[in-house]
């Protein structure tokens, strides 16, 4: 039986994370329901509870590392997602735009990274919640015997597998460098920042494969119902991924 609620964490202020209950969403034919198992606390997600991002807006149902278990899937998903699979989230991203086109969801021209994409009231992707309903295209599929946590990493993931592309690493590059060099070599300085949809993919095929292991780098797992006990764990000095588990099995490993 699918729910009628769904239970979700989210900034109401500087340093006060809530917990609040909305109805379900009707299941549209392109989306999946998805019983949402972890979500690990990124740096952007503490650094507005700290106050430090409050132009990203409040009420924030924030959270994006989050990963979970296909539940129930529209007509028109096919096959290529089956009730149980293990999923992971993408950013949210229309699909049709010209940046979307090119694989550039983080740019996309139609889905503001931290807009009211999903409710009228709540800025977010509502990483924190129990259960959600999202488009099919804005997941990937995990390995099943992934925990949760580990899943989650997705995001994060393909941020490092975009930097390492756009490094074009031939020998092992040495770490101090003098300005002179860049000037008169016309060497390169290449910024990064978030991903586009190969990436995704990439960092999802490197976690299933268990060529990159997480599994070191989550501090510890907090209950949903804790979420202010999480912030304030994640956002101590010296601390990696905290995870907030949303689902009793997002506790397995």
């Amino acid at each position: 039986m699918q729910p009628k609620n769904i239970t979700f964490g989210y900034l109401a202020e500087k340093k006060n994370a809530k917990i609040k209950e909305i109805p379900m969403p009707e299941l549209a034919e392109d989306e999946l329901l998805v019983k949402q198992e972890a979500c690990n606390i990124c740096t952007t997600d503490y650094q507005q509870w700290l106050g430090l991002r409050e132009h990203q807006g409040y009420p924030m149902a924030g959270g994006h590392e989050c990963s979970g278990i296909v539940i129930a899937k529209g007509k028109a998903v096919g096959d290529t997602y089956q009730i149980g699979d293990r999923v992971s989230v993408l950013y949210d991203y229309c699909g049709y735009c010209d940046e979307c086109k090119f694989g550039e969801i983080t740019n996309c021209e139609n889905k503001r990274q931290f807009g009211k994409n999903y409710s009228k009231e709540f800025y977010g992707i509502f990483g924190f919640a129990n259960y959600f309903v999202r488009k099919a295209k804005s997941f990937v599929k995990m390995r099943p015997t992934l925990s949760a946590s580990e899943a989650a990493f997705v995001e994060p993931l393909s941020s490092v597998v975009q930097n390492m592309k756009k490094l074009r690493i031939v020998p092992a590059p040495e770490m101090a460098i003098q300005p002179n060099m860049i000037h008169y070599m016309r060497l390169e300085v290449i910024g990064t920042y978030a991903s586009t949809l190969e990436d995704f993919y990439d960092a999802a095929t490197l976690l299933n494969e268990g060529r990159v292991d997480v599994s070191k780098l989550i501090e510890t797992k907090i209950p949903l119902m804790d979420i202010q006990k999480a912030f304030e764990i994640a956002s101590t000095p010296g601390s990696y991924r905290v995870s907030v588990v949303l689902n009793e099995e997002g506790n397995k490993e």
